[in-house]
Formats: structure tokens, C-alpha cells, sequence
């Protein structure tokens, strides 16, 4: 709520410079000296008016600059606008074209982009250039959505029509990789039920009795369905219960070594995973663990739970990328809740959004009253009025009856001190589950900060049922990152199907995690020892929670859908890329050159 909505009568006269009052000057002069900010403040989206009618007009060298920066930043509503600008330019005309070709790219249309940039072979030189190079990089990612998909011809196809003007060892490799899976799936695709090289021994290591039987018989069933959906007599699959205690992780680590496996998978929490990963090391055997616990990546376990750094960083985009630019948190006293604020901080700012307020509370608690006060500025609300109250006090010990109207109504008003919020902010972002979201939102409507007064930005925990107990009351139209809508939509379809039953959201993570055990296994030429070379392939693997890649230093980059909450459900509201999508080129403009092509080819040749 905007601060002159706190003064009836007396914000009228403080405000507007159509009716003055002798008495006010000394209180604007207070205000002005104590809070010197205060009405220059943000705030939320449905409180932001214009304040003049000027409109500035960008130069089309202006509209060039924040176009790159947007696109390189991935703002890419912002990138569109400028981009628009430039194509509507007679100089910039191409190099729009380009740009759009780039940012169609970044966001997954990557056949739209292939057609843009081949509407650029009649210009000159460097943009038809630039565009056959990145129309090769996106012949690539073309081949290998399909090679994922399993439709080996549309893969061929991609890979015919990799044309680069200059190529790279980069994008040769990743054309070599390309062509060498199309041929194993092509061989698989024969001699499907034949034995090849050594067996693979998976010990797949959940709590299957105990506090977690119910989520660890689950994610059984999803992992013993991406067995049987990728049927492969060499890959041997081996459960191991750890009884959902770390104790148990141990003694189920321990049993998997004596059993000589090759990979163990799990176990589900962190605890257990601290539990199991000594032993796993020093049998030298790779540990792929549910936990989201990025400290676990540092001792040789690969991380394969959702990392909170890229949601984070996603939900600061959003802010970012809706022209917001000042948000505020509110998270859980966790240390979940600090690593997502902090990492979020550092995107923000990063984008240019200013975070005013920072607020943790108790997750155990059901009043988060106190914190949100502190979001609303309450305190600050009452000293103001206590403020305007003494000074119209003093006025009064003056002047006693002549006084204004106005100001003696206005005194008698603030008899009772009532103060009211002042947000100052335009996105709120809230980091918490979906079982607490309900609570908190009811709360936030009393305090002016619910979806109708600012944009609400959640994380991936929101994507569950429970979210929606109250109908999606004060929180509809609330963005969030999850994983991809189709794919997911089509594992838990599948599961349904199968076991007649539906499957939990985590149970996406055993199922996916076999998947990409029987890929790297399949592209290891069926050899163990090679299995972990093929996991950091460098363009991941397609599984149901979208692109996954794995990288060397054990942690797992995922990319994620917007979805948009509503009264019932959700929806998607940004779609992400099927494949990860190349790098956007540095310099971006074709005509410059970059200091390594000038050091190496000083000449301009």
C-alpha cells in the first residue's frame, strides 16, 4: 500500500499540490529529513502509477545495447522488445533478424530459429556467416532431441544438415558423439535381447521399511519401470533397504560392495547418503544420491536431486525479466531457506533487482506474523504516525482553535494509532513447501503482500496438490520453476497405467536415474569401467524431468518450466528447452571480432 494512503486527510494535503495547508510544512520537512526515500520507494505492481507523462524514446544504438544485454542476462521478454525495435530499423534490420534467431534458440524453439536464420543467406557476409555456424549448433541439438526421442531417421536428418560455415573440435566432437549413438541404436535396435560385455550390476539403495517405506516402495516402482520400458538382459538391478535410518544406509552400502556392484543408486536423503559415501569411495565405486545436497558434491557423489541454486537463480529471472525491480523474501529459518536466499540475493542483484527486505520465520510455527510485519514496515508505519500525532499536538498547544479543520480532524483520528503497511516491493519471493504455502497466503492478504498486490514467486517445492487446498486463494497467478510439463505429465501417466496407482513426485528421480544408468551403459559399449565417462556427455541426457546433465564436479544442471498457479491446478506458463541450448555467441554481433580471433588472426582474414 502506498505511504499517503496511511493519512487520510492529512496525506491529501502532504500529496497534492492542488490543496496546501500552512500547517503542513513543518511535517513535510520532518518527513522529508528522517525518511528521505520514503515516497521515492517501490512498490508492488498494482500500486505502480505514473508519475509524469514524459516518455523517453530510446535511440535504435540504445535498443541495440539492451537487446544484447537482456539476451545475454536470459531476460528474454525484455530482449524481445528491443529486438523488435532493431528489426524495425533500416540499420539493424538483419542483426535483429539474428538476434531473434538467438533468442528463439535460448528459449527451446529450436526449428523456428533453424527457418530465422536461414532468412539471412541474401545479406552480407558476416550475418550469413554467423547464421550457418549457429544454425549447425542447432542441427546438433535438433539431432539430439530426436536421437532422445528415439527417432533415429528425424536424428539423421539434423545431422545431414550440419553445414557450418567455420567449424570447431567442440561441435565436431559433439557431431562424432551424435553419429556414434545413432549407430549404437540403430545396432541396439537388432539384436535388442543380445548379451553384450560385462553385466551391469545396479544396487539401487532406499528406505523400503521404516519412517520412508511409502516414498522408498514408490520410487522402486519408478525405477523398475525404466527397466522395464528399457528392457536390457545385461543390466542387473539389485534393491537394498536402508530402513530409513542412516545405520541402515551403512549396512545396505556395505552389502552392495560385497556384492560387487558397479553403481550404487541412492540412497534418498543426505544423512544417509554421508552414511554410505566413505565406503562407496573407498571401493572406488560412484554413488548417484537422491539428496539435493550440494555439500555432498565435494566427496565424490554425484548430486542428482534438484539443486535449489538453478531454481533460484530461475525465480530471480522472472522477477527480473516482468520489469520488477525491487522484491523482498520471506523463507524459512532452514538451511534450506538460507541457500535459497542467498543464492537468489546474488541473482538479483546480479539482474539489477533491488531486495529490500529479507525475513526468515519458524517453519514449525503457524504465525509468521511478526515476520510479516517487519516485510510491511509497521514499526516504521507507527513512529510516522506517532510523529505526525505529536507535531499536530504541538501545533494545537499553539494555536489551539485555529487550527485547520482538516488538522484537528486528523488529530482527533490519530487518538488511535493504527498503523497500516507499507510495502515497498513488486515481488515477493517464498521459498517455502507446499503443505505451509496455504497458511502463509492467508496471512499475506491481511498484510497486503498476497498475489493481488504483488507477484509471487515460489520454487519447485510448490509443485504439488497441497498447494491448491484452498483453491490457489491469494496466491493465483503465482510463478514457479518445476521440471518439464509434458515429460513429467507422460512418467506419471505411464506409472498410472502400469501400477494403477499414482506415483510421487520424487520417485521421478529413481526412474531417471536408471534411465541414465541403461543410456551410459548402453554408450559405454557395455563396459562397466567406462559407465561414469558417460555420464558427463556433454549435452546430458533427455529423462522425464527434462535435460540432465551430470558434470565432473558432481552436481546435476537441469533446466525448468514457469508454470503459473491457478484456482485448481496449475499451468505451464514458459515452456523449457527439450535440449540444452548453445551458448549465445560472444560478440554477439557478427561484425565485431572477438580479442581471440584478433590475436590469433590480426589481419581480419
Amino acid at each position: 500500500m502506498v505511504f499517503k494512503e496511511i493519512f487520510t486527510g492529512f496525506s491529501i494535503a502532504l500529496l497534492s499540490s492542488q490543496i496546501v495547508y500552512a500547517q503542513v510544512d513543518p511535517i513535510n520537512n520532518l518527513l522529508n529529513e528522517q525518511y528521505p526515500t520514503l515516497f521515492s520507494e517501490e512498490v508492488s505492481p498494482t500500486n505502480q502509477v505514473a508519475i509524469s507523462n514524459t516518455v523517453i524514446e530510446l535511440t535504435t544504438e540504445e535498443h541495440k545495447q539492451l537487446a544484447e544485454d537482456s539476451l545475454k542476462k536470459g531476460l528474454y521478454k525484455k530482449a524481445y522488445k528491443h529486438i523488435n525495435h532493431l528489426k524495425d530499423s533500416n540499420e539493424y534490420h538483419e542483426y535483429g533478424s539474428y538476434l531473434e534467431g538467438i533468442l528463439l534458440s535460448q528459449q527451446g524453439m529450436f526449428e523456428k530459429a533453424y527457418k530465422t536464420l536461414d532468412e539471412l543467406t541474401g545479406f552480407n557476409k558476416e550475418f550469413n556467416d554467423a547464421a550457418r555456424n549457429y544454425q549447425a549448433e542447432l542441427a546438433t541439438s535438433l539431432a539430439w532431441i530426436a536421437l532422445n526421442q528415439k527417432d533415429l531417421n528425424k536424428a539423421e536428418q539434423w545431422l545431414n544438415r550440419y553445414n557450418p560455415k567455420k567449424s570447431s573440435r567442440r561441435l565436431e566432437n559433439k557431431k562424432e558423439i551424435l553419429e556414434d549413438r545413432l549407430n549404437i541404436e540403430r545396432l541396439s535396435q537388432f539384436d535388442a535381447d543380445k548379451n553384450y560385455g560385462n553385466p551391469l550390476k545396479v544396487a539401487l539403495l532406499l528406505p523400503l521399511s521404516g519412517v520412508y517405506q511409502n516414498i522408498g516402495l514408490n520410487m522402486l516402482e519408478a525405477a523398475q519401470l525404466a527397466l522395464f520400458q528399457q528392457p536390457n538382459p545385461n543390466i542387473l538391478l539389485y534393491p537394498h533397504d536402508t530402513q530409513s535410518t542412516e545405520m541402515g544406509a551403512r549396512l545396505a552400502a556395505q552389502k552392495a560392495i560385497s556384492d560387487k556392484a558397479n553403481i550404487i543408486v541412492g540412497p534418498l536423503t543426505s544423512e544417509h547418503t554421508k552414511a554410505v559415501q566413505n565406503y562407496a569411495q573407498s571401493a572406488g565405486i560412484p554413488v548417484l544420491s537422491f539428496s539435493s545436497d550440494i555439500q555432498l558434491s565435494e566427496k565424490g557423489v554425484h548430486v542428482f536431486g534438484h539443486e535449489q541454486t538453478l531454481q533460484a537463480t530461475q525465480a530471480a529471472k522472472m522477477i527480473a525479466d516482468l520489469d520488477i525491480s525491487t522484491t523482498a523474501i520471506l523463507a524459512p529459518d532452514t538451511a534450506y531457506g538460507f541457500e535459497m536466499s542467498q543464492n537468489f540475493q546474488q541473482e538479483a542483484i546480479h539482474l539489477g533487482v533491488s531486495v529490500t527486505q529479507v525475513a526468515y520465520f519458524n517453519p514449525q510455527s503457524t504465525d509468521q506474523s511478526e515476520q510479516l510485519k517487519k516485510l510491511a514496515q509497521e514499526e516504521l508505519s507507527l513512529k510516522l504516525l506517532k510523529d505526525e500525532k505529536s507535531m499536530l499536538e504541538r501545533e494545537f498547544s499553539i494555536v489551539g482553535a485555529a487550527m485547520s479543520d482538516a488538522s484537528l480532524t486528523r488529530l482527533e483520528d490519530l487518538k488511535t494509532l493504527n498503523p497500516q503497511t507499507m510495502v515497498n516491493f513488486g515481488a515477493l519471493y517464498l521459498p517455502v513447501t507446499a503443505e505451509k504455502l496455504p497458511l502463509i497466503a492467508s496471512q499475506l492478504a491481511f498484510y497486503d503482500m498476497d498475489s493481488d498486490h504483488v507477484q509471487l514467486i515460489g520454487s519447485a517445492l510448490w509443485h504439488n496438490k497441497s498447494v491448491y487446498s484452498n483453491k490457489g486463494e491469494y496466491i493465483k497467478g503465482a510463478y514457479y520453476p518445476a521440471p518439464n510439463y509434458k515429460l513429467s505429465a507422460q512418467l506419471e501417466s505411464d506409472f498410472k497405467q502400469h501400477y494403477k496407482k499414482d506415483m510421487l513426485p520424487i520417485s521421478s528421480l529413481a526412474y531417471d536415474a536408471i534411465k541414465l544408468v541403461i543410456s551410459a551403459y548402453v554408450y559405454s559399449d557395455y563396459r562397466p569401467n567406462r559407465l561414469t565417462d558417460m555420464f558427463y556427455a556433454p549435452d546430458g541426457y533427455l529423462l522425464s524431468n527434462g535435460p540432465t546433465k551430470l558434470l565432473k564436479n558432481g552436481l546435476t544442471e537441469r533446466l525448468y518450466d514457469t508454470y503459473e498457479v491457478r484456482t485448481y491446478s496449475y499451468v505451464s506458463r514458459e515452456a523449457a528447452p527439450l535440449a540444452f541450448p548453445p551458448a549465445v555467441p560472444d560478440p554477439l554481433d557478427p561484425k565485431e571480432k572477438s580479442s581471440f580471433d584478433s590475436f590469433f588472426n590480426p589481419w581480419g582474414f
